[in-house]
This record gives structure tokens, sequence and C-alpha cells, in this order.
């Protein structure tokens, strides 16, 4: 097993120079709105649960009661390493519905072609909150004919209030990036949400409609 981890890491383990500033913007947003995520939270599809900066997500949730990881198997599935083995393109195991207070997901979803089933998957695991993470712009990446979304704001609230959550916090960047993330923090509980979290720095849509 350490041998597959050390292909693993130096496969993947490393960002692209291309996707470094969009790994760098994610994090410090995660960073800001982590620590206020109380109870209950897992990263699903968290393969090492690494940060791409030499720290783990688990780090961030400094309040956390408790912090877990789900994999499945495929191209960097790990599940050996896991506390949960999710498939995204599946229900979610009767055990996993409900049982936290935050899921966290971080660009997975543009892998997975019924992107109605993995946000349906995410959204029935969660009591009250998803933090999700998605390319807006990005090369195609993973393996062959494995790399199928780019949602915009729109799809993502739509998916949001299909589920029953509404975004309380959005944002997109880094400014002037090849590669844009888009960022979001929906609850369940709007209202109780937009009182604790930061303001976004730039509106995600102001970013997004600018020409490239």
């Amino acid at each position: 097993m350490e041998n597959v981890k050390r292909v693993l890491r130096r496969l993947f383990g490393k960002e692209k120079s291309h996707t470094r500033a969009a790994r760098v913007w994610s994090n410090r947003e995660i960073s800001r709105l982590a620590k206020h995520a109380v109870g209950e939270v897992i990263n699903v599809s968290a393969w090492l649960d690494e940060d791409k900066e030499g720290r783990h997500y688990k780090d961030y949730f400094v309040n956390a009661t408790g912090y877990y990881t789900s994999n499945y198997q495929g191209w960097r599935g790990i599940d050996e390493q896991s506390d949960f083995v999710i498939d995204l393109q599946l229900p979610a195991p009767t055990d996993c519905l409900e049982k936290f207070d935050l899921v966290f997901n971080h660009t997975t979803l543009e892998h997975i072609f019924d992107i109605h089933q993995a946000f349906r998957t995410l959204a029935t695991m969660s009591r009250d909150s998803i933090l999700i993470v998605v390319p807006f712009m990005q090369h195609l990446h993973g393996p062959v004919d494995g790399d199928f979304w780019r949602p915009s704001p729109y799809a993502i609230r739509k998916l949001c209030a299909e589920n029953g959550f509404e975004v309380c916090y959005e944002s997109a960047g880094p400014i002037g990036g090849k590669v844009r993330y888009y960022l979001f923090w929906a609850s369940r509980a709007p209202e109780k949400w937009r009182v604790h979290l930061p303001k976004a720095a730039i509106n995600s849509e102001s970013i997004l409609r600018k020409p490239l």
C-alpha cells in the first residue's frame, strides 16, 4: 500500500503550474469558511485529503466535532484510507443519510456524467450545509473521457434549489487565472449562515461575465 501511495503522490500530489493559482485561491477561501463549520464534517471523494500546499483539509475545520473522508474505486480512489466508501453515481448509503452537518467536495463533480445524481447524493448526506468547489474554466484533465462539466453559477444555484438548499456564500477566482474555480456554501437554513459567514470579496458573476 505504501508503494501505491508513493506512486499516486508522484502522479497527482503536486499541483500542475497552470492550476496552482486556482488551488491556492480555493484553499484561502475554504480556510475563511471552514472555521465556521461545527458538528460532523465529511470530505467526499477526498483522495488523501491533501490541500497540495503541505496541509490536509482536516486541519482547516478546527471547530468540527468530527471529520471524515470518503473515496471510491477508480483512477484516484483509495478505499483503504477512507472512513466511508461512497459512489456519487448512486444514492447515498443509508447510514450516511443526513449524517453530516457539512458535506465538503472539491473539484469532483466535473468528472461524473450524471451530475444531478452526484449532487443529490451529496445533498442527502447533509442535515445542514454543503461546501462545493467546481472548475468553471479549466483544461481537460483526469482519465480519458472522464471530464464532462464546467458548471455555471446558475447551474449550481439550480441544483441547490432542487435539493432544498440555498446558496449563502459564493465566489470565483482567481482573477486573471487561466484556471478559475467556483466555490459556494449552501444550506437548508440559509438565514442562519448569512449572519456568520464572511462576505465574498468579489461576486462570482462579476468575474465570470468578463470576456476572456
